[in-house]
């Protein structure tokens, strides 16, 4: 029986199938969500503040990329904006990561990844943005003591 926490319980419940039996189904009975196939997931956690200016000098996405190939990963769920507000990619409107010079971060791994067969999924930071609190402090979540959260 293959069961997968969370996700399970998002998807309807744990399957009584093995890993194997689930991997053979023919395509057209998975379910449509592009993660629905993906056993072995990994989140590229970053979130990375820009005081040190060592941070991310040396990110090397297919270093990274050929590492999670090696662990048979099959999908990714990595930053584009995190916590601290800063984007791995060009923007225009949001505040690019210092360290990423004239690079594209995301960019460069969703390029890496997706030449090796794995699945990229985008997290975007919608609620949590450090560097805006930082430059509208207003704009804090507080509860209705006015306690900021």
């Amino acid at each position: 029986m293959v069961s997968n926490g969370r996700w399970d319980e998002w998807r309807g419940g744990a399957s009584s199938k093995s890993e194997e039996e689930l991997r053979m189904q023919p395509e057209s009975s998975k379910s449509d969500h592009p993660y629905s196939h993906c056993y072995r997931r990994f989140v590229l956690d970053m979130h990375l503040a820009d005081s040190d200016p060592l941070i991310l000098s040396r990110f090397d996405p297919a270093a990274v990329a050929e590492t999670l190939a090696q662990a048979n990963i099959q999908g990714v769920q990595t930053y584009t904006q995190s916590h601290t507000g800063m984007c791995f990619w060009p923007t225009r409107i949001g505040r690019r990561h210092p360290a990423m010079g004239d690079r594209d971060f995301f960019g460069e791994l969703l390029r890496e990844l997706q030449s090796r067969g794995i699945k990229v999924f985008a997290y975007y930071s919608v609620v949590f943005n450090n560097q805006v609190i930082r430059e509208n402090p207003d704009w804090r979540i507080r509860s209705r003591k006015g306690a900021t959260l």
